[in-house]
């Protein structure tokens, strides 16, 4: 696991799931009704089992975002994600709820589904709920529900069909399309990687299908939802569309 480059940052992210203020209040509220083991035995047993799930989640994980029929939709878009939040973290209002989303957006993807978010969505949730099954005292199981409801909500606003209203989506779903704004190099690759994606699809419905989705883009008002996103990434974003629509205007 260790020469997963993103296997660090996940276990940070457990560890702050672990200790979040939700969990140390259920971790609380499950010893006042369990004094058959200490204060220290129960956060033991709970940090071991936790750590387990989460280490469980993240193999199938991995496995998942490796699949072979991908090219973008990878570890590597993942790790890219990050690596612009951790630049806009405070912006978050539940930065560790947006970090889940990231994790999760893109863990479930069909090539052509038109429900990969939603499907992504349940599979987090699912698992999350999971790894919260170890909080289990005389058969009773508390889940933070709050948390879990969050994260579905922002991994299912990552489908860009409309503008979210609450403002951590709006700043995921600006870090999920922060590529389009890359360099005009960064972009082509990115470009070749969706082509490949769906290299499956013949390339006269593939160019009208990719161009219907990116002009879509150019006649929102706004590409990117948030101030800062805007700001830094708009004028490349809508420069990179063109020319990719001009590009496959030219190829049919």
């Amino acid at each position: 696991m260790g020469d997963i480059p993103l296997w660090p940052r996940w276990q940070r992210f457990g560890q702050e799931l672990t200790w979040a203020e939700p969990a140390q209040r259920l971790t609380t509220t499950l010893l006042a009704t369990n004094s058959k083991h200490s204060t220290s035995q129960f956060a033991e047993q709970f940090a071991k089992s936790f750590s387990e799930k989460l280490t469980e989640t993240f193999r199938i994980m991995v496995d998942l975002y490796g699949e072979e029929r991908r090219a973008y939709h990878t570890l590597e878009h993942i790790e890219a994600c990050f690596a612009i939040f951790d630049q806009v973290r405070e912006l978050a209002q539940d930065p560790l709820a947006v970090e889940a989303a990231i994790w999760f957006h893109d863990v479930i993807y069909q090539i052509g589904a038109t429900d990969n978010e939603w499907q992504s969505a349940v599979w987090a949730a699912n698992q999350l709920k999971a790894a919260t099954a170890v909080l289990l005292t005389s058969n009773s199981l508390c889940v933070n529900h709050a948390f879990i409801q969050k994260v579905y909500d922002l991994i299912c606003a990552t489908d860009h069909k409309s503008i979210p209203a609450d403002g951590d989506s709006r700043l995921l779903v600006d870090i999920d399309l922060a590529g389009l704004g890359a360099s005009s190099e960064a972009y082509s690759r990115y470009s070749q990687q969706i082509r490949q994606e769906f290299q499956t699809v013949p390339w006269e419905e593939y160019a009208q299908g990719r161009t219907l989705l990116l002009q879509g883009f150019l006649n929102r008002s706004t590409i990117y939802v948030t101030e800062y996103f805007h700001q830094q990434y708009e004028e490349q974003a809508r420069a990179n569309i063109r020319a990719e629509i001009e590009e496959l205007a030219r190829s049919c």
